[in-house]
């Protein structure tokens, strides 16, 4: 048997919680269509050819504030939270690496998205794969780090043909 996973089997494969749906669109197409495009930028880097699991929060801002404040000690509703264990779990049948959690607040999503005349979908994406690069293990603490993780997002986004986020218009 081969260490590789069959083709039919997707690396990436996220638990989807929504907890407050937006109005007037269902974030689930834009979440799977993001972690394909993740999968084939980014993935086989953190995988080592198994499959990835993890979860994925859509919640209200004051969930969001909660665990902010808890893990961060910010007091602050944020967009994205990210939770990165990268526990490899060795199941027999099925080992897989769990990547963790991302969590996105609904309400600041939408806030954004309106403020930067951008369609919800699209920042959906750009906090979906944010969030997915920080479970892989990116991070913006430093100029250096920031660029190499805002190329990533941006060649991620673009993949999806999805604009550069960073661009002000």
């Amino acid at each position: 048997m081969s260490d590789t996973p069959s083709k039919s089997l997707k690396i990436l494969q996220p638990d989807i919680q929504i907890i407050k749906k937006p109005n007037n669109w269902c974030p689930i197409q834009v979440i799977k269509q993001t972690c394909n495009a993740v999968e084939k930028l980014v993935l086989p880097i953190k995988s080592a050819g198994k499959p990835c699991m993890f979860c994925i929060k859509l919640t209200t801002s004051d969930e969001v504030q909660k665990l902010n404040f808890e893990y961060r000690d910010k007091n602050k509703p944020t967009n994205v939270l990210s939770f990165e264990t990268g526990d490899c779990i060795e199941d027999k049948i099925f080992p897989f690496v769990n990547l963790g959690d991302i969590i996105i607040s609904n309400d600041v999503l939408l806030s954004e998205a309106r403020e930067k005349n951008i369609q919800e979908g699209y920042h959906l994406a750009h906090l979906v794969t944010h969030g997915l690069l920080h479970l892989y293990g990116l991070d913006h603490i430093n100029d250096d780090e920031a660029e190499i993780m805002e190329n990533a997002e941006i060649a991620i986004l673009a993949s999806m043909n999805i604009a550069n986020p960073y661009i002000i218009k």
